[in-house]
């Protein structure tokens, strides 16, 4: 930006004002654009410079926003956010060495800082430096607990994602060390006492719980994730796994029962089998595992709950179909044979069932997805993804451009027909159709 365009600003407040007014609307390039481009920006403060980068950055156009930063970090090399950013713009363009690299300077200059550790722990992991990666976060760890009350509040947010991603690294060892189990339930207690307004840590601490067998206070901290999210089918579900381990299967079914039939993912429909099968209803827990199969097909343990059922309704033939089919996925996942389905099927063949007629499962009606409809609140073009809010319940959906039909780029306020579901971060949208006015 030339000193005579300059000059039509009362002063920088001002064009910063516009910039932001611009931003408020989602046109970020323009934001960028009219801050100046990147290579003229030597009349602009280090404050505008860095709203600018940020503008490029939501913009998609990292290339822009590394230059700022990299010119940042020469004018103010003692200011951690510079390189912090920086190393953002390079994890987002794919640059993980540059990534690290910057923010281990950020580090440097700011060691206390929490999110740093956060961010460089999951740049080693994207690399696939997992003791790095577990390194960097126990570090945290320590830095955390010597930080005064008031900063600790402060950096509590992080600090219970850093508890969550060292769980997660040392649950995911094969085989687990004793050690290691105790470290990562000690980290989701910090974690969930850090950030006590977060369901997902609850939850988190009591599905570990849950798969240690301490059912009481897996269904303590559980309650808790329910009494933040009372709606959540997730956290549903994993209260009606501890009442079926208790080996109450009716309070599970019951708890199954609060989660309305659209929510019914896979993995309800699983958990919903289990129950059935433990009450001996094996029919229906075999229609039940049959849904999930269907929209779920690659998983070998719906397949493997699906033989149980099988097997206790006397079909030989599909018994050993879904058992067989069990190993091969469990082989493609974990790369070993499935020695139990193995095991399975030689009994079946050596001992075959009483029944020779096949189950038909194919006219289930049940096993039709439920179909949702809402409007488009927010599409995020650059991105890729925006969210719905259901006409029925005003809960907001998740979506991404992938699962709408011919890739339409839809617009806010558009009216869509949509198949809802669970995903990890809340409920999201597995197909959507736009629909004419």
């Amino acid at each position: 930006m030339g000193e005579a365009q300059l000059e039509n600003y009362e002063n920088e407040d001002h064009l910063l004002k516009e910039a932001d007014d611009l931003a408020g609307k989602s046109e970020w390039r323009k934001a960028a654009l009219l801050l100046g481009s990147a290579g003229s920006t030597n009349l602009l403060s280090t404050k505008a410079r860095g709203a600018q980068a940020f503008y490029f950055s939501r913009a998609g156009d990292y290339e822009k926003a590394i230059i700022l930063l990299k010119d940042l970090c020469q004018i103010e090399p003692t200011v951690a956010q510079w390189p912090f950013n920086l190393g953002f713009q390079f994890q987002q363009n794919g640059q993980w060495d540059a990534s690290i690299a910057a923010y281990e300077n950020a580090l440097k200059l700011a060691p206390k800082w929490i999110k740093i550790h956060l961010s460089l722990g999951r740049a080693h992991e994207e690399t696939r430096q997992a003791d790095k990666a577990l390194s960097t976060y126990r570090a945290a760890r320590q830095v955390y607990k010597e930080l005064p009350h008031e900063s600790r509040l402060k950096a509590a947010k992080s600090y219970g994602l850093i508890c969550k991603q060292i769980a997660n690294l040392l649950l995911s060892k094969n085989p687990r060390q004793n050690q290691e189990v105790a470290e990562a339930l000690d980290c989701l207690y910090e974690g969930a006492e850090a950030v006590p307004n977060d369901l997902n840590s609850w939850y988190r601490l009591g599905g570990l719980l849950l798969d240690l067998g301490r059912l009481d206070e897996a269904l303590q901290h559980l309650t808790k994730a329910e009494k933040l999210g009372p709606r959540n089918e997730y956290v549903c579900h994993k209260i009606a796994q501890v009442y079926l381990k208790k080996g109450d299967a009716d309070e599970a079914l019951r708890r199954y029962g609060s989660i309305q039939p659209h929510k019914q993912v896979p993995y309800i429909l699983r958990g919903i089998a289990q129950c059935l099968l433990a009450k001996g209803q094996a029919l229906e827990a075999a229609k039940k595992l049959h849904q999930a199969i269907r929209r779920e097909p690659d998983k070998f343990f719906h397949y493997k709950d699906f033989a149980l059922a099988l097997i206790e309704l006397q079909a030989s033939d599909q018994a050993v179909e879904a058992l067989e089919k069990t190993n091969s996925l469990y082989e493609k996942e974990h790369g070993k044979p499935y020695k139990w389905a193995i095991d399975k099927i030689n009994a079946i063949r050596s001992t075959p069932l009483s029944s020779s007629e096949r189950i038909n499962f194919d006219q289930d009606p049940s096993s039709v997805s439920t179909i949702s409809f809402g409007a488009v609140t927010k599409f995020n073009d650059d991105r890729g993804f925006g969210f719905i809010q259901d006409r029925s319940d005003n809960v907001t959906v998740f979506f991404h451009i992938s699962r709408v039909k011919d890739r339409v780029t839809p617009q806010t306020g558009a009216k869509v027909r949509y198949v809802r579901e669970a995903g990890q971060k809340g409920p999201q949208a597995s197909r959507v159709w736009l629909l004419k006015d």
